[in-house]
């Protein structure tokens, strides 16, 4: 699961700060456009952050793509969260594989392939450089190389562009019927590159449309971590699971937070972050939520939800029931065809009767003789 902010940011979901990306329009209205400098593969002993992990300075190797930056963007780029997977351009497939096989000792494909947790973490993690907001990261973060997510480690000439990390785990997806890792990320594009949902993961991602910029944290997105250590129940957790997962749940939130504020560098104040005071005071002064007092477990839920069916069940049925038949235009039923028709003879002052065709023929005559009398 996931969460999703209309109207700005909640940094409360962020792991480290809330990074820029300038989006360049090149793609037309409604697409939000990106530039890339550069992309590398790390080895995965340096974890899934875009911040390496790795205690050991010579783990944790980052081996650049030779590929012009020309050429990673011929054709345009985009964040597409509609697009499952991330799509490369094919100009970066011979380096790419080149690299992949360096770090892991495996060749690059999309066959299936079972791994082992241990062996699924040891796969290279992608990070891709992206042009960033230099106006907008430097008023926020005037020392670049104290911010996690900046490039100031990796190109001390672009030290505000911005890196994020798309994670073995994230790219590589886990097929239950075959019981196997199916590779998703793809650099065989023929225009232009895509980062989809996948390369989303593990950041939030803050659409600035007015603004024209795109803004990277990472995140665990955990939604329920935010909800319960604020005094709401989550509806979907068994009442004797509930005490337990919460605090666990607030035990992982305080960590994350001495995390954040442990960065001397963290210096955000930007104007579209929400502020969450007035929510957190409505929140807290209540323990549940009005809505849930009534029914806090999933079995009143869906009894609830099943009655609620039945009900318009019984309401269709009776409807049908109950309802007066439809009339055609001619005020006869429409499900008589047969006696549609004998209301049009009718009303025209003609009989349905069944004529003999020669007493018809004289009919016919004897009216002709009379008009022309």
């Amino acid at each position: 699961s996931g969460a999703m902010t209309m109207g700005g940011y909640d940094e409360r979901f962020h792991k480290s700060p809330l990074v820029y990306t300038k989006n360049n329009g090149q793609g037309g209205k409604g697409f939000y456009n990106v530039h890339i400098r550069k992309i590398y593969l790390r080895d995965g002993s340096a974890g899934e952050s875009v911040l390496s992990t790795a205690e050991d300075p010579k783990k944790g190797k980052v081996l650049p793509l030779n590929v012009a930056e020309n050429q990673l963007n011929n054709g345009r780029v985009i964040v597409d969260s509609g697009t499952t997977d991330t799509y490369l351009s094919r100009v970066v497939s011979a380096e790419y594989k080149k690299a992949f096989k360096a770090l892991s000792g495996l060749d690059y494909n999309h066959n299936t392939i079972q791994l082992t947790d241990e062996q699924l973490h040891a796969l290279p993690t992608l990070i891709i450089q992206l042009q960033g907001d230099v106006d907008q990261n430097k008023k926020l973060y005037p020392d670049p190389s104290k911010v996690a997510g900046l490039a100031h480690s990796l190109d001390g000439k672009n030290p505000y562009d911005v890196l994020i990390a798309i994670s073995p785990s994230h790219y590589m997806e886990y097929d239950d019927k075959q019981e196997a890792y199916i590779n998703r990320l793809y650099a065989d594009e023929r225009g232009g590159s895509v980062l989809g949902a996948n390369a989303m993961m593990g950041h939030d991602v803050y659409f600035d449309q007015e603004n024209m910029r795109i803004g990277w944290a990472e995140s665990d997105c955990d939604y329920y971590n935010l909800v319960t250590n604020n005094g709401f129940m989550d509806t979907l957790v068994p009442e004797d699971l509930y005490d337990d997962k919460k605090k666990k749940s607030q035990e992982s939130t305080k960590k994350t937070a001495s995390d954040n504020n442990n960065n001397n560098g963290f210096n955000d104040k930007d104007e579209n972050k929400i502020d969450v005071s007035l929510i957190e005071k409505t929140w807290n002064t209540k323990k549940v939520h009005p809505a849930l007092a009534a029914c806090d477990d999933i079995m009143c839920q869906g009894t609830l939800a099943g009655a609620l069916v039945l009900f318009l069940i019984a309401g269709v049925v009776l409807g049908r029931r109950c309802g007066k038949k439809s009339k055609g235009y001619n005020g006869v039923n429409n499900e008589d065809p047969a006696l549609e028709m004998r209301g049009l003879v009718l009303n025209d002052g003609y009989s349905d009767e069944l004529v003999d065709e020669e007493e018809s023929s004289n009919n016919y005559k004897d009216a002709d003789a009379e008009v022309m009398s």
